[in-house]
């Protein structure tokens, strides 16, 4: 084969991998529960840095990294996860109260209400608006 079309093919493989979310494989969610930072990561995040505590980030991991988006009404937090987050340790107050919004996808679309923005397959699921009631969708850029 030429070496332009072994090029095009181990490209297209990436975007593959990538696209099932195997690529995501040891990356887990991390959110500080001092000032609710999210981040991805294989292992715990360092402690320093905190811009809410001089004292650092206490993490607590909230699940792998996956296709699915979940939302917190309390904290606000949108996790892209392969499945619930877990549920504790939420920086609002108390246990996460997590809202499935939907698979992850190519369209934008933000709640008129909350400002809350998600890449989804389809309209979000509308229940658990954090600004009360359900979410108001509409198709974003």
């Amino acid at each position: 084969m030429k070496k332009s079309l072994w090029v095009a093919v181990l490209l297209l493989a990436g975007v593959l991998f990538s696209a099932s979310g195997v690529g995501n494989a040891g990356l887990k969610n991390y959110q500080c529960r001092k000032c609710a930072l999210l981040v991805r990561s294989e292992n715990v995040p360092p402690a320093m840095g905190c811009r809410a505590d001089e004292g650092g980030h206490l993490w607590q991991e909230l699940g792998p990294v996956g296709a699915m988006n979940y939302h917190c009404m309390k904290c606000r937090v949108n996790v892209e996860s392969r499945w619930e987050p877990n549920v504790q340790g939420c920086p609002a107050s108390g246990n996460h109260q997590w809202n499935r919004l939907g698979k992850i996808g190519p369209v934008n679309h933000q709640c008129r209400k909350c400002g809350l923005t998600v890449r989804t397959e389809e309209t979000p699921n509308p229940i658990g608006c954090p600004n009360g009631g359900n979410h108001q969708w509409y198709k974003s850029k």
